[in-house]
């Protein structure tokens, strides 16, 4: 498992350690090297504690943990824990000493990171289709996360989306209030173009009611329009 533990040589890396740290690098040397979490042994890992004077159920809750995020982060990279990654959790959670509490509250705050992930994700465009939201209700549930939660992270990634959104499209970038530019195009008419447009700028700016036309353009092949280009303009007031 190379993957997320970084195999380092005794006697080099190790050297330049104290107890502590030394015992935290071989433990995650040995959990490096093993094909699967769940052929490590308990016994093998008090071994390497005992040699260094450590008791795990007492010292090294912080590394203990870090340890086990970084294997958790390393199963949810694809949004997901499988049976076999469920059992190599609960094993290492074993091996690490740590208690029911500390490792969900773990698997809460890396759950949560990468359900935000996820929506940062579908939400780059603005839009959130019927196929994304399947998406993130699949994940929400792999990821044991409740509604409440879900529905707060997602809240927080459509006001997110809307700022940078905005951060791109406002005249006046470092002003709360100003004039907001929204492009779009066609190569049906012009009132598609404006359409585009319009639509585009909604679900950035759900209450928007009125917009101006500030600039219309052509592209031309043989005399002929080929795509329509529009500027709307409207004001809007940024969150604080």
């Amino acid at each position: 498992m190379a993957d997320p533990f970084l195999h380092k040589p005794a006697g080099v890396a190790f050297s330049r350690l104290l107890g502590g740290g030394r015992t935290v690098a071989e433990i995650e040397a040995l959990l490096a090297a093993a094909p699967r979490i769940c052929e490590v042994s308990p016994e093998s890992v008090e071994q390497i504690a005992k040699r260094h004077g450590i008791d795990l159920g007492r010292r090294l809750a912080g590394p203990r943990r870090n340890l086990y995020r970084r294997f958790l982060e390393h199963c949810l990279l694809d949004c997901a824990l499988s049976p076999e990654e469920n059992a190599d959790l609960a094993h290492l959670q074993k091996l690490l000493r740590l208690d029911d509490t500390d490792a969900a509250q773990t698997h809460d705050a890396v759950a949560q990171a990468v359900y935000g992930r996820a929506v940062a994700e579908v939400l780059r465009d603005q839009q959130l289709d019927p196929e994304e939201r399947s998406f993130l209700e699949r994940i929400s549930a792999d990821l044991a996360l409740s509604p409440r939660v879900t529905a707060q992270i997602y809240e927080e990634g459509a006001a997110q989306s809307r700022e940078r959104y905005l951060a791109r499209a406002l005249v006046r970038p470092r002003s709360r209030a100003g004039t907001v530019a929204l492009p779009g195009s066609s190569e049906k008419s012009l009132e598609d173009a404006i359409c585009a447009a319009l639509a585009e700028a909604a679900r950035a700016i759900p209450d928007l009611a009125s917009a101006r036309l500030r600039e219309i353009r052509t592209d031309v092949r043989e005399g002929q329009v080929v795509r329509w280009h529009v500027v709307l303009e409207t004001e809007v007031e940024r969150e604080a």
